[in-house]
């Protein structure tokens, strides 16, 4: 193939855009494999059944174009994946086999720290100091010496060196006990658990229990990477996730909820519906996770995890919902985003329904950006 251009933009702008590096993309992939050497040709023996590369999974287990050094594979291949023959899908759109990542014999057994001589430590940020408290001591402490320095200029202060320290040392003292006293006066006295006390105090990230261990832990391990995530990356430091039972449990201490669907679990009783509705209202948001991105057929019957979130929300007033829009303020609040992968790429994000923006508007870059979806 030859791009009759020049090197520069002086005939034609295509050498400096991006087409011209998606043109290349797309060469490169439909050419196969190099050209043997000539001291090569005689040895070689082409082999007219080999399957030749089609689409192939890229190191985050993503399917995509064949890169130029994978090998076609000789039929009836059963043999591991391999540099020379990447996991993948070989042969033409008619027929084509998989060479799979893992063969049925092997295992996946954890990795050994000890016999590597390496320990094994949690992820965490850097240690935090607290100074308020000195601080606030040493702005009384100058508030008081500036108070007797200005009386002193003004000759209106005729204690004794000595007494004048008493005087400081009082001041310090009756300041220190009206804080005590006011915080003894202002202590809350409703009958409220250790728990709801420790989430009023320090934001959380919650997930709802689901019954199910295995999913819990799910759920967990996943909230507990993300609170470490907006520690580090972040100004937001929540503290540790926790499970809430919506039936048991006071809502209002978390901003956000996450919800896992297990088909299998009973729907809540009426008076916790009503009380799910009541948090969402206030400002609360929950975001539901089906699990079935890789079970759910499109034009299909609904999986038993959807109808199980569509019997709960029979109960719930909630807007109408559509599929995350490009332009949703959500796409832009931190990172810049085209998409949001969870645990597999081909699943929906749903938020509530966006109103048309006015033809005689002119177009605004992102929308939403004075609401937050109670749903997610």
């Amino acid at each position: 193939v030859l791009f009759h251009v020049n090197a520069d933009a002086n005939w034609s702008n295509l050498p400096i855009s991006g087409l011209f590096v998606e043109m290349l993309k797309r060469i490169s992939a439909m050419a196969g494999e190099s050209a043997p050497s000539s001291g090569e040709r005689s040895e070689m023996v082409v082999d007219p059944s080999a399957l030749a590369p089609m689409r192939l999974l890229d190191g985050f287990g993503a399917l995509g174009a064949p890169r130029v050094f994978a090998q076609s594979i000789p039929p009836g291949f059963d043999g591991p994946a391999s540099a020379e023959h990447p996991p993948g899908l070989y042969g033409s759109g008619e027929a084509f086999v998989a060479v799979q990542t893992l063969r049925p014999t092997d295992e996946i057994s954890a990795f050994d720290f000890v016999g590597a001589g390496l320990s094994a430590s949690m992820l965490r940020a850097g240690g935090q100091l607290d100074l308020r408290g000195p601080l606030l001591v040493f702005a009384l402490a100058a508030f008081i010496a500036d108070a007797l320095i200005a009386l002193a200029l003004a000759g209106k202060l005729r204690l004794r060196p000595l007494g004048a320290a008493t005087a400081a040392l009082l001041a310090l003292s009756c300041v220190a006990a009206t804080i005590d006293e006011t915080r003894a006066e202002t202590a809350p006295k409703s009958a409220a658990t250790q728990r709801d006390k420790d989430a009023a105090l320090t934001a959380r990230l919650a997930y709802v229990i689901s019954g199910d261990a295995h999913v819990d832990e799910i759920s967990r391990l996943g909230l507990e990477a993300l609170t470490q995530a907006l520690n580090m990356r972040t100004s937001f430091s929540p503290g540790d996730p926790v499970g809430v039972d919506p039936a048991k449990d006071e809502l209002a201490f978390y901003p956000l909820l996450y919800w896992p669907i297990v088909a299998s679990a009973p729907q809540p009783p009426a008076k916790t519906v009503a009380k799910i509705a009541a948090y969402m209202k206030q400002g609360g948001t929950i975001i539901f996770d089906t699990r079935d991105a890789l079970s759910q057929r499109v034009g299909g019957a609904p999986t038993p995890e959807t109808q199980w979130l569509r019997d709960l929300t029979k109960g719930l007033d909630i807007p109408p919902l559509e599929v995350t829009p490009r332009d949703h303020v959500i796409t832009k609040t931190f990172y810049l985003l085209d998409g949001f992968v969870g645990r597999y790429a081909n699943g929906e994000t749903w938020v509530e329904a966006l109103p048309p923006e006015p033809k005689d508007q002119a177009a605004r870059p992102v929308r939403a950006t004075d609401s937050v979806s109670a749903i997610v």
